[in-house]
């Protein structure tokens, strides 16, 4: 058995799509399949039922679901411990979405952790939603920060996870001065010119359930660009190229030397919480240190 063939399957229950799960995996569809055949052959038993249209864990799936991902993680934390114990370093590694670590204020938090945990050695990687899911369900990432909104949670409440609040954001529509001159000088309705996030991000179900709909209803509008990344918006809002929906930590500066135009007139802000997500190991000292930082941070 090969420890690839249950984070592929991992993948499988996290997407429930072959494709998708693929595409998570970086490997071809036809290769996934029979790595997950594989796994099936070495477990003795059939993991999906395969009488659905549709991608269905068996039931026995669904049960030690749990019990498959703490394996995995598991691993890579004995992997991690044996690599550290060589160092005399305790390492811990963070995952974070791209435009929560190009904002001040997560940065800021990881150094008040790094130096509140002696000897910590802090590795830091950046992903988007669905890559820091992954990474810490492969053990990869003992911590993830997502943004969250209360209409969609991508993490659901797990007894495997830990998770804590550690601030806040918001998502506001902007444009550059200049892209808010030349609109306002148009004698007809204008068409506004939209970079967005795909749809399959999490930012960009949150802004096509919140806010895209209402806005085209009301507008004419014209997408330009999509993009999972936000400071790559947030470059193409500051060059004129169209308007877009971008963290308020990340454009503070901006808006206050006038660079960018809140908009807000046109779509409300959506407020976001910034959470972290652990997965629990009893005993396990550095990570219950982690988690007593968070809890006195957040009760300040």
């Amino acid at each position: 058995m090969e420890l690839k063939w249950l984070e592929d399957f991992l993948a499988l229950l996290q997407t429930r799509n072959f494709t998708s799960a693929a595409q998570l995996r970086n490997i071809s569809q036809p290769a996934f399949s029979r790595r997950i055949q594989s796994l099936e052959a070495w477990m003795g038993t059939d993991l999906l039922d395969r009488t659905k249209k549709q991608v269905k864990p068996s039931d026995a799936a669904l049960q030690y679901r749990e019990e498959l991902q703490q394996v995995v993680s598991k691993l890579y934390q004995l992997r991690s411990k044996i690599q550290s114990s060589q160092l005399n370093q305790v390492s811990f590694t963070v995952a974070a979405q791209h435009s929560l670590l190009a904002a001040p204020s997560l940065p800021t938090v990881l150094r008040e952790l790094a130096a509140h945990i002696q000897n910590l050695e802090l590795s830091v990687r950046s992903d988007d939603s669905e890559g820091c899911h992954s990474l810490l369900s492969r053990g990869e990432a003992d911590l993830i920060f997502l943004y969250e909104h209360s209409q969609d949670v991508d993490l659901a409440p797990s007894s495997a996870l830990k998770s804590f609040e550690v601030g806040y954001d918001r998502l506001i529509f902007v444009c550059s001065r200049d892209l808010h001159r030349a609109l306002r000088k148009q004698p007809a309705s204008p068409i506004y010119p939209l970079l967005v996030y795909p749809e399959s991000s999490f930012l960009g179900r949150v802004i096509r359930k919140r806010e895209l709909g209402t806005l085209s209803s009301k507008y004419g509008t014209q997408i330009r660009c999509e993009s999972a990344f936000a400071p790559a918006l947030k470059e193409m809002t500051l060059a004129g190229t169209g308007m877009a929906w971008l963290p308020e930590s990340l454009v503070i500066n901006e808006l206050g030397s006038g660079e960018l135009i809140n908009l807000s007139r046109l779509s409300r802000p959506i407020a976001l919480k910034i959470m972290g997500y652990q997965l629990t190991s009893p005993g396990n000292r550095l990570r219950e240190d982690v988690v007593a930082f968070f809890e006195k941070r957040s009760s300040k």
